[in-house]
Formats: C-alpha cells, structure tokens, sequence
C-alpha cells in the first residue's frame, strides 16, 4: 500500500517527451573540487518537478557525490515554445547508461529551486505540449 502511494505522487504530473538543449553547470556543495565550465546536454522528458537530462559528466568519479546531494545542477533549459529559457537548481533523483567510454549519462533531475517567473514559464509550455 505504501509502494503503491509513492508510485502514485511520483507520478502527480505527466511527463512530456521533449528533446530540448540544456546547458548545465556542476556546483559543489561540499569540499568536492570540480572542473569548472558549461556542459551541454538535452532533455529526454521534462514536467514540473524535473527532467530526464542525458549529458556528459567531467569524471564517472562524480556519480556518487551527485545521487548524494554533495554535487547539484544549475541548469537553463530551452524551452521552444514560446522561445524562452527556464533557469533551475536540481538535485540528481538517479543515474542510468553510463557510456564510461564518452562519459555519457542519463540522470533523473528533481528541482530543487526554480523561480517563480520560470516555473509559470515552464507551467505554461507543459499545458501548450498536451493540448
């Protein structure tokens, strides 16, 4: 029953499969020392509470530190419709296909901060896609 009510919120909102560029910067927020600079990935699906990002991580060395919370995301995601970015702080919720060869990744975002401004942004985006 439990299970059951957890499957339930996670599933509150629906997903839309968007393909979007994202550009996204790594933050510690521990003593974990980064490589600075802007990765560049995209959305797979996005809804109100975050996003499938498929990106590249500077070291596979990071995967622990991002499912624990040592390491977010500033994100800004292209919205195409109207043309606009969304701009948010994430948390990775899990990672899956890690390519080790290319450093490439899928991760489950959830927002952890987002602006009023650009959550409507996003609100009004999401409504567009299902109509």
């Amino acid at each position: 029953m439990i299970t059951q009510k957890l499957e339930e919120e996670r599933r509150e909102f629906d997903r839309i499969q968007e393909i979007m560029p994202v550009r996204y910067r790594l933050l510690s927020v521990s003593d974990i020392p980064l490589a600075d600079g802007v990765r560049d990935g995209q959305t797979i699906d996005i809804n109100p509470k975050g996003i499938l990002l498929s990106g590249t991580l500077p070291s596979l060395d990071l995967v622990v530190p991002l499912l624990t919370q040592k390491v977010l995301l500033s994100l800004e995601i292209r919205l195409p419709k109207p043309q606009t970015v969304v701009k948010a702080l994430a948390r990775v919720a899990w990672v899956e296909a890690v390519d080790e060869a290319r450093k490439q990744c899928t991760m489950g975002l959830a927002f952890n901060e987002i602006a009023l401004e650009d959550r409507e942004k996003l609100f009004e985006f999401l409504v567009l896609q299902q109509h």
